[in-house]
């Protein structure tokens, strides 16, 4: 007798939490005509503290932690700024910790519907317009060599 399947998995339709970060590092390229490029990048923990496991991996507990930085470049003038990151268990996804390092906040985010609307508050704030208009008036001032 043939056993049922018993998997109750279907074609996944979230989205991971560093594509969420990708696009957004996309549309801030768009948005400055390339003045400032949005850069992410994604590393896996080699250490973490049972603490953060606790809050990014509360069902399987696994090490297996994720992080991913969001810096805003100025290829022009060399010159990277880190303006958010999130950490998060590649099992779980979240919950998931984001940092907004323009605004000084740090949240628990509990889900990709959560992750989306907190961008939605953070990326339009006036603190982060303002790094990301002086970073473009920055991009957009010719630098001259001294004489030699």
């Amino acid at each position: 007798m043939e056993m049922k399947n018993l998997w109750k998995v279907s074609a996944p339709t979230a989205v991971a939490p560093n594509t969420i970060m990708e696009a957004q590092a996309q549309n801030l390229t768009e948005a400055t005509n390339g003045l400032v490029v949005g850069e992410i990048t994604t590393k896996t923990l080699s250490t973490v503290s049972i603490y953060i496991i606790s809050q990014v991996s509360p069902i399987t507990k696994n090490p297996n932690i994720w992080e991913c930085t969001f810096n805003a470049t100025v290829p022009k003038l060399n010159y990277r700024l880190q303006i958010m990151k999130i950490v998060f268990s590649a099992l779980e996804f979240y919950p998931l910790i984001l940092n907004d390092y323009i605004n000084g906040e740090e949240y628990e985010v509990d889900s990709e519907d959560d992750l989306k609307s907190k961008l939605e508050e953070i990326i339009p704030s006036p603190n982060m317009t303002k790094v990301i208009n002086n970073l473009m008036v920055q991009a957009s001032i010719k630098v001259t060599e001294p004489n030699k």
